[in-house]
């Protein structure tokens, strides 16, 4: 599969603000962790396909979404055959982009957006790891603005703190990190921590995986577990070979939260 770029993308700049729509569905902030080429991206294009999907303007729904994001690695790109023909259309409109010092405060002003935040440490690179200004209220405003949030990282001490804070749903592939980086930046880091140990055994006794795509894919996909912080729930994704009793018997599951995109408008 052969990924194409967008070519000169738009400036942050340009957006304007749009009406707020509030749809039915809470507003979701999910953060995807886990090394390289375990699924983090494949997940978050998945979740964006559906809520673009979800968002065709109608005469029940007449709002135009729009999707803006930091896309370094063209992941939401189009994507084309070998033949060249495009199979799924590109979903970002609006790029983020890198030299930019005020994209987080101009984020604040989005509504009826998906944002992602994919490779998030490239962006707090920029500021040594320091939240840039505006990032705090983003997330602490999203929900009002009708905003949904997916942003990605390798490992939880490089999360921002006002992301944390804000993540609704974790999702968690195979990671190497110890107890004390999620003790370090986590509230109720336990249930994340036990996802992971819980990946990583799985990976380590069967496989990380296979996009569906690939060539070698043998109907394994990417083992995840998905943590829902409220209601304090796993599910685990992926992973049917075997799952830990304190998984399957302990932890109810929770209905994979990419079914329930199409309920946005009343």
């Amino acid at each position: 599969m052969t990924i194409i770029r967008k070519p000169d993308p738009k400036r942050i700049t340009v957006i304007e603000k749009r009406p707020l729509f509030k749809p039915e569905r809470g507003n979701v902030c999910n953060g995807y962790m886990g090394v390289n080429k375990t699924g983090k991206s494949s997940e978050e294009r998945e979740f964006a396909e559906a809520w673009r999907a979800a968002r065709i303007p109608n005469l029940i729904s007449p709002v135009q979404y729009q999707v803006v994001g930091y896309d370094p690695q063209n992941v939401f790109g189009p994507q084309v055959d070998e033949s060249g023909k495009v199979i799924k259309p590109g979903l970002i409109d609006i790029y983020i982009e890198l030299d930019d010092p005020d994209w987080a405060l101009r984020l604040c002003e989005l509504r009826n957006t998906l944002v992602i935040l994919d490779e998030f440490k490239d962006l707090l690179e920029q500021t040594n790891y320091r939240a840039p200004k505006g990032l705090g209220r983003f997330f602490t405003q999203y929900w009002y603005n009708n905003v949904d949030i997916l942003w990605s990282i390798h490992n939880p001490l490089k999360a921002p703190s006002a992301a944390v804070g804000y993540t609704t749903h974790w999702y968690i592939f195979l990671m190497f990190a110890s107890e004390g980086s999620f003790k370090k930046t986590m509230p109720n880091y336990s249930l994340v921590k036990l996802a992971s140990n819980q990946v990583n055994e799985y990976v380590r006794k069967h496989t990380r995986g296979k996009h569906k795509l690939d060539p070698e894919y043998n109907g394994q996909g990417f083992p995840h577990i998905i943590v829902n912080t409220e209601k304090q729930t796993l599910q685990a994704i992926n992973m049917e070979k075997e799952v830990s009793s304190e998984i399957r018997d302990a932890i109810p599951l929770i209905q994979k939260q990419i079914n329930g995109l199409q309920r946005t408008t009343k």
